[in-house]
This record gives structure tokens, C-alpha cells and sequence, in this order.
């Protein structure tokens, strides 16, 4: 029974036109057992639009710059995707055009974006293992186009000093508190105020909206956002406003046994680490809230997310790593798939993790005879008794 070995429609090769030594010339063979094939069109394209057949053409014949064998050595193919190897022997994802604008646009301007400037951007796209070429220039270039960067952008009028180091041994040793004065207009709830704590030691902020403030406010945001996450501080350093010096919050130091340090106005840089903070919160929620000005007490939560993810120079690390040893899956990670997070694998990761405890719970226990036990007496029992 004879075989169709060839389709009804005609072949159509390509060719560059390329020539060497010995002449110019197009020679074809097609091997497809006892059938005659015979060719009846050819098409020349430019090179320039038949970039592959031209890499594999000059590859075949080993015409290949020895500069491009030499970076070549430093990639790698796992699967279908491309990976850069650094000195150190880690893998970075090489992204496509559209992935990489994704990837800086999700880190700028996303969830978890806090309108950095384009070094900053490139080290948070770097570091869960990100790559393409020109990733600095992109990142700068991206940064200067950013029209809400442009607009509340913060002017510098004092040419840029050494700083001075404030030592704590470890973190959460001290803290500096704050409040953003009366915001207008006020948020849709009518929040006015925001009271804020920095860590000395990672530069974690805490914050939260009020819509009155006074001492008793102030002593729930210390129980509430200090000591009942990170414990009791050595020291928290405030300026002299009332609601921090007053005889409220001096009795609530004594019996919570932490140092109330107050700066002078004679010297106001005591507590300027907060004050830098204040600055970056405003400059944030300006970025944020666009034109919903009424809004920013919604956006408070997602610009200390960016904030804490965002590295700091005095550091050069995050204060989340500081915080919990660690960085934090970020948005742009899942959007792009990073070495860190394989997309395909994350959630069996989760469903795995929920079954396990299923099991867990589930799990039926069983005693014999003899066995210690303990008994559990209710508050009841001991009454009855």
C-alpha cells in the first residue's frame, strides 16, 4: 500500500543569501525514502528577519564570537526556562520584555510598591532571583516615568550628611514615637491622625489612623503594637508633646518598666528617625490615594507592607528580614514565577500543608490498660467538689 509522505500543499524553503569562499550557492537534500521530492518556490528573506536560521547557520559552521561562547558559559537551560549563573553558583530566572515590565511595574507601583528609585527597585527584583539584561537602566528609566514620583516627589534642601548611628544591642531594644499632625482632609472615617513607632534597631514601622488622640490612645498603641508582638522595650524616645508626657504615660513606664525619654528642643535630632519615617508615610499615602483623598486610612496597611519590604540604606536590608529572618513572598515573585516560588508547585506546597494538619486533627488516639493519662478538672468540678 503506497505511503503519502508529502503533503498536497508545496514546501516552501527560506534562505539568507549568505555566501563564503569557495561561492554562493543553495543546496537541498531531502532524504524521505523512494519519493521524489521536487522544489518549486524559493523565497530569500533579509537576515535581519530570519535572526534564528542566521544564529543556527553561524553555530553549524563555527563562525561564533569567541566573546559570545565565553557569556554563554554563564547560562543555563533547567527544563524550558533560561537561568543566569552569578559568581557564587545561584541560579537567576532570565525573564522575557513582557515579564520584566510586570516585574517592575508590580514592584514600583503594585500591592507592595513603594515608588522606589531605580537601584532600589533593581536590588528587590535581584534578590529573589530575577534577571534580564540592562535590568539598572530599566529600572531608572521606569522610575523617572513615574508620574506620581514626579508629582509628590520630596525636594532636598540641605546637602546630604553622614549619619549618626543611634547602638542597640538587638532589636526592639528601643523604639521612637511620633504623630502625624491633624491630616486634612480627614479619611473617610474621620481619621486625622496617624501615631507612629520605629524600631531603632530594624527601622520597622508601626502606624495606625486615630481620629482623636491623648494619652490613653497612646498607651493601647504601645500594648497593643509594641509589647504584645515584639515585648516590653529598654527605652521609647518621644518629643515633649503632651499626649507622651503626660502623668498617665509617666505611671504606665514605672509599672511596664521601660525608659520615657523625651528630646529637647534645643536638640530635636534626638528623635529624628521617626521624624524620617513621618516623612516617608506622607510621602507614600500622597503616592497611593491619587485623586481619593478620603481614602488614605484604607491604603495605611498596604504602605507599611511597602515600607517594611523596601531596603534601607543605613541596613542594606529590609526591615522585614531583620524582623523575621527572612524576605517576604512579594506579588511580583508570583506574577513571574521566580526560583524562590516555582508557580506550578506553590499551591500543592499549601494543599499539602492543610492536609497534613487535617491529618493531624483527625488522628484517633488509642489507650490500653495501664496507660498514664492525664485529666483535665474544669473549673465546675473543683466547685462540686
Amino acid at each position: 500500500m503506497p505511503q503519502n509522505y508529502v503533503d498536497s500543499e508545496p514546501w516552501k524553503v527560506y534562505f539568507d543569501g549568505s555566501k563564503h569562499k569557495h561561492g554562493t550557492g543553495l543546496e537541498i537534500l531531502l532524504d524521505l525514502g523512494a519519493k521524489n521530492i521536487s522544489i518549486r518556490e524559493f523565497e530569500h528573506v533579509p537576515r535581519i528577519k530570519n535572526q534564528e536560521a542566521n544564529d543556527l547557520a553561524q553555530i553549524a559552521s563555527g563562525n561564533v564570537d569567541r566573546k559570545v561562547k565565553y557569556r554563554a558559559l554563564n547560562y543555563i537551560v533547567i527544563g524550558n526556562e533560561l537561568f543566569k549563573k552569578t559568581a557564587e553558583g545561584v541560579l537567576l530566572k532570565c525573564l522575557s520584555e513582557t515579564e520584566a515590565y510586570l516585574a517592575i511595574s508590580e514592584t514600583h507601583s503594585g500591592a507592595c510598591g513603594s515608588h522606589q528609585a531605580g537601584h532600589k527597585m533593581k536590588w528587590l527584583l535581584f534578590r529573589p532571583g530575577m534577571y534580564w539584561p540592562y535590568m539598572l537602566k530599566d529600572c531608572i528609566e521606569f522610575a523617572k516615568g513615574c508620574l506620581e514620583c514626579q508629582k509628590h516627589a520630596g525636594i532636598q534642601h540641605l546637602p546630604a550628611n553622614e549619619l549618626h548611628s543611634i547602638i542597640k544591642p538587638w532589636p526592639f531594644r528601643g523604639w521612637a514615637l511620633d504623630l502625624i499632625d491633624e491630616i486634612r482632609p480627614a479619611s473617610s472615617k474621620n481619621h486625622r491622625y496617624i501615631i507612629v513607632g520605629i524600631d531603632y534597631f530594624t527601622k520597622l514601622i508601626e502606624a495606625i489612623p486615630l481620629p482623636n488622640v491623648d494619652q490613653e490612645a497612646v498607651i493601647n498603641f504601645i500594648q497593643n503594637y509594641i509589647i504584645y508582638r515584639f515585648g516590653i522595650p529598654e527605652s521609647i524616645t518621644t518629643d515633649q508633646g503632651s499626649v507622651f508626657v503626660g502623668r498617665k504615660m509617666q505611671e504606665f513606664a514605672e509599672q511596664t518598666s521601660f525608659k520615657l525619654l523625651t528630646s529637647t528642643p534645643y536638640y530635636a535630632q534626638a528623635n529624628d528617625q521617626v521624624e524620617a519615617a513621618n516623612k516617608c508615610v506622607i510621602g507614600l499615602i500622597k503616592k497611593h490615594i491619587a485623586k481619593k483623598s478620603r481614602n488614605w486610612n484604607k491604603t495605611l496597611n498596604q504602605i507599611l507592607w511597602a515600607y517594611r519590604n523596601s531596603p534601607k540604606e543605613s541596613t542594606k536590608s529590609t526591615p522585614f528580614r531583620l524582623t523575621y529572618g527572612h524576605d517576604a513572598v512579594l506579588p511580583a515573585e508570583v506574577c513571574v514565577q521566580s526560583v524562590r516560588i516555582p508557580f506550578d508547585h506553590y499551591w500543592n506546597m499549601m494543599l499539602d500543608e492543610l492536609v497534613d494538619l487535617d491529618e493531624e486533627r483527625l488522628q484517633v488516639k488509642t489507650f490500653n490498660i495501664g496507660d498514664l493519662v492525664w485529666k483535665v478538672i474544669l473549673h465546675m468540678d473543683k466547685i462540686e467538689s
